[in-house]
């Protein structure tokens, strides 16, 4: 009886939880589960790229080859704010007013 005691003194923390070995299961079928699902979703992904990929643009959509601007005589800095931001130069635009959509000071 005194043998117990001594060896029970002598034990570590976790050996003496008794479900010590159901916890680590389960944290290995979460593992294990998590992969898959991961496996699983770079597999529809996959197939979602290749799809994408093979389509072919229809008569109303707009590609980039549609859409073209003649840049000569724009300085650098109209330049660097239309592939920036989007912005024609002032004088492109004609009477339009300018739109307050942007937020900040960018």
């Amino acid at each position: 009886m005194e043998n117990e005691n001594l060896d029970k003194n002598n034990l570590h923390e976790c050996c003496m939880k008794k479900d010590h070995g159901k916890n680590n299961s389960l944290h290995k079928y979460v593992l294990i589960i998590m992969v898959a699902a991961l496996l699983l979703m770079s597999v529809v992904q996959s197939f979602q790229i290749n799809l994408f990929k093979n389509m072919k643009p229809t008569q109303n959509q707009i590609t980039a080859n549609t859409v073209s601007l003649d840049m000569t005589g724009w300085t650098e800095d109209e330049k660097m704010m239309y592939e920036h931001h989007g912005t024609l130069p002032a004088r492109l635009q004609g009477n339009q007013q300018p739109s307050s959509n942007m937020v900040g000071g960018c």
